[in-house]
């Protein structure tokens, strides 16, 4: 979740030829600060992706900010990932947009604060509006200003208006009313779940334990995938009666089960019925495969949105980056025998767990690499792994791998296109193996930490640059609620 956070300054340098700002990182993020900055200062950080409410940004002085969004620029060759404002101003600031505020509550990290109607969220992460559900209220539906805030009701109707804080949120909210989501099993939740939200390593390093070891894989810009052989009524099921597993495939947020017609296998969703047929067969009671689908899709369409590399400087992969990963556009489908360059498109696989003793366990890397081996799939890349010692050293070693020196790396996969970055999970060995290291003991079978993702800085100005033109991923779509099928207010699929 992207946030507002309250933290320190560290490893404030100077830069050459510039007098009146410095280099710093506040909580691993790099940012451009005043000159008069110094190492342990306090502030707000606004991490670029976001967009800042517009009473807080005119008080805190970010007028100059585009609609209020914060963006990554380059100031003296130094790039800012984000917006610092120190403690006294934001804190002024706040006071005076939500006077409801305690400050004495407020204490260094996330800053999650919600003004409520007319004022909205302090911080929240950009989302172009073409991408709602609808860029406009479903058919008889009218959205209008009420009061402090936003509102949605029928078409003709005299009925108080439901309040919401923005235009956008009662769009979004009379979407939901006109077209309900379906509710999930929860059974179906416990034993194939959703794909958890990965975090940014810049921000929550200081979480992993000292001593683990870090694992990072490459970052591939994809569409996730979900495929288990499991059995959604397991706990209500008498012990003496036999397990009923079935093959459950999905995308982040959609499930197809064993009842469940699947994705035309020619439409742009077809992938997930290949995989279902393919890789499903191989899996083993309980198991269930996390990974990304890159390429392009069964009709052709890249599976991720085509950057305009134009409007971006200094970087040798042409006016239009597609995200191809070694597969073609008229290439043959995957036939579960392994990737074949020149395939439409590639399964890969970052994650694992299986049942045991009733409870879902997250493999290890190197279980990973075994399982996928006997599977016929890849794994991602490894591309290093280190001790860590503490959260800057995490954070420069992410950070060397997703980018670089000059902000861009090629991926190794397909030099074509930049890589997006990496994604760094913690591992912690079984007690026997942690004690003879000398690292944390944490008893039991060990532990395997969730993953942190880090970013290229190429990446994250080509990703800007397709929301600047109003676009949104599926997956992104999914992950925040919206709906996938409505594009510029339209519905794609009736």
């Amino acid at each position: 979740m992207l946030t507002a956070i309250v933290c320190n300054l560290s490893r404030v340098t100077d830069i050459p030829g510039a007098q009146k700002i410095k280099r710093a990182e506040a909580s691993g993020f790099v940012v451009v600060v005043g000159a008069d900055r110094t190492d342990g200062d306090l502030g707000v950080l606004l991490p670029a992706g976001g967009v800042v409410a517009p009473g807080f940004a005119a008080l805190a002085d970010l007028a100059h900010l585009h609609k209020g969004r914060v963006k990554e620029i380059t100031l003296r060759g130094v790039r800012s990932e984000g917006v610092w404002i120190p403690w006294a101003d934001a804190a002024a600031a706040l006071t005076a947009w939500c006077p409801e505020v305690d400050l004495a509550e407020v204490v260094p990290g996330p800053l999650l604060l919600d003004g409520g109607p007319g004022r909205g969220p302090l911080y929240e992460k950009y989302v172009p509006a073409p991408a709602r559900r609808g860029a406009r209220p479903p058919r008889g539906y009218r959205v209008e200003q009420s009061g402090d805030g936003w509102g949605w009701t029928l078409e003709g109707s005299t009925c108080e208006l439901h309040p919401y804080a923005s235009e956008g949120a009662a769009i979004d909210a009379a979407w939901s009313v006109a077209r309900p989501r379906k509710v999930k099993d929860p059974r179906v939740v416990a034993v194939f779940p959703e794909l958890y939200e990965t975090e940014a390593l810049f921000r929550d390093a200081g979480e992993i334990p000292i001593g683990s070891t870090c694992v990072a894989t490459l970052k591939a810009h994809g569409e996730s995938f979900r495929l288990g052989l499991v059995d959604p009524g397991a706990e209500l099921r008498p012990a003496e009666d036999a397990a009923t597993p079935g093959l459950w495939v999905g995308t982040r947020r959609m499930d197809f089960g064993p009842a469940d017609d699947l994705p035309d296998p020619a439409g742009p969703l077809g992938y997930l019925t290949t995989l279902r047929d393919a890789f499903g067969p191989r899996l083993r009671e309980g198991e269930v495969l996390y990974g990304e689908i890159l390429g392009f899709r069964p009709t052709g369409a890249p599976v991720m949105k085509v950057a305009p590399g134009d409007r971006a400087k200094g970087h040798p992969y042409g006016a239009r980056v597609t995200f191809s990963y070694g597969c073609a556009a008229v290439g043959p489908t995957p036939d579960g025998a392994g990737y074949r360059p020149g395939d439409r498109w590639r399964p890969m696989i970052y994650r694992i767990t299986v049942l045991e003793d009733g409870r879902p366990r997250e493999l290890t890397r190197a279980e990973i690499v075994s399982r996928c081996a006997e599977l016929l799939i890849e794994p991602v890349l490894e591309l290093g792994r280190w001790e860590h010692t503490g959260a800057d050293d995490t954070r420069d070693r992410a950070r060397q791998l997703a980018e670089g020196a000059t902000g861009h790396l090629p991926d190794p996969l397909d030099a074509s296109h930049p890589r997006e970055g990496v994604c760094v999970r913690w591992e912690i060995p079984a007690w026997a193996n942690a004690a003879g290291a000398g690292t944390v003991d944490v008893g039991g079978a060990g532990q395997v930490g969730r993953a942190m993702k880090a970013k290229g800085f190429l990446f994250r100005v080509l990703e800007g640059l397709v929301k600047d033109d109003g676009r949104l991923e599926r997956e992104e779509a999914e992950a925040l609620g919206l709906d996938p099928d409505a594009v510029d207010g339209e519905e794609v699929r009736q």
